[in-house]
């Protein structure tokens, strides 16, 4: 594997069932996704994304921008049941850090997306994980969600 400098790496070992550690943030780091060369989620100036995530499915932030909203517990068990039962939001609205999202159509099972306003939010999850990525005005839609899926699709290959 080469790292964003050109030098050689070992491929990071992932575990059967990953901690919220630095190690782990490390490994993202080093994925071969162009878009994720030379960034990480301290660096909140990714072009597609004012603010982003990586949690446990049980909600264990592994990873997350700065600027990232403080969730609710029962914010997060909502979107996990979104994913196994699609269509339990759309009446609700998604909630994250008390923000309402307006639910659109994503993948069931496999990626939710929200519009607030000029912004929104897009959900990938993972055998292990949720990758999330929220974007302000002027981003589009697709430009988020192209970056957040793509990374969750570079975990799910890493077997998360």
């Amino acid at each position: 594997m080469e790292a964003v400098d050109g030098e050689k790496t070992a491929r990071p070992h992932h575990h059967t069932t990953p901690s919220p550690s630095p190690f782990l943030f490390t490994s993202l780091y080093l994925t071969p996704i162009s878009i994720f060369q030379s960034r990480n989620l301290n660096q909140t100036n990714w072009p597609a994304l004012s603010s982003a995530a990586i949690t446990g499915l049980d909600g264990t932030v592994w990873a997350q921008s700065a600027k990232f909203p403080q969730f609710k517990p029962e914010e997060m068990k909502a979107i996990c049941n979104e994913f196994d039962n699609a269509g339990t939001l759309a009446p609700t609205g998604l909630f994250l850090g008390g923000a309402k999202y307006m639910v659109l159509q994503g993948e069931a099972g496999a990626v939710i997306r929200g519009k607030k306003g000029a912004g929104g939010i897009c959900i990938k999850k993972t055998g292990q994980a949720m990758v999330f990525g929220l974007y302000d005005e002027p981003v589009n839609p697709g430009q988020c969600n192209m970056v957040v899926e793509r990374l969750g699709d570079y975990l799910v290959d890493q077997g998360m």
